[in-house]
């Protein structure tokens, strides 16, 4: 099985398919210490798939630090509502810039869903999906 476009995965499918770790920080699906996919709910990142907003703790902040120099094209999935318990897969993504400009970082604040923000990930949809 590949993570296809539009189809939706439980968490244990996602991970088989990845053969990634299930630990935090879960928003970076992570093996061996690479970014393999990004797992994003859409009350803390609005903008996905094609914004990340990475926030504080949990090893957040290392994961995005790696993901950005490799640049690998990874399957962006979102999580619509908390009471979903499936994520639908939007396609393939690769890096096109990053931000840590305050004024950035501010526009996306909000107190309850989005405390605080260390960068911002832009992703452009890969053209070539497999």
């Amino acid at each position: 099985m590949s993570l296809e476009r539009g189809k939706t995965y439980h968490w244990a499918e996602i991970l088989d398919e990845l053969d990634a770790e299930d630990r935090p920080p879960r928003y970076a699906l992570h093996r061996d210490g690479r970014v393999v996919g990004f797992a994003l709910n859409r009350w803390q990142n609005p903008k996905a798939p094609n914004e990340v907003l990475v926030g504080y703790g949990e090893g957040r902040e290392r994961f995005a630090e790696m993901f950005i120099p490799e640049k690998p094209v990874i399957p962006v999935l979102i999580k619509e509502k908390e009471s979903d318990d499936v994520w639908c897969c939007a396609g393939r993504f690769k890096f096109q810039r990053v931000s840590d400009a305050p004024a950035d970082k501010n526009r996306r604040v909000k107190p309850h869903d989005i405390p605080a923000i260390y960068k911002i990930i832009i992703l452009t949809e890969e053209t070539n999906q497999p």
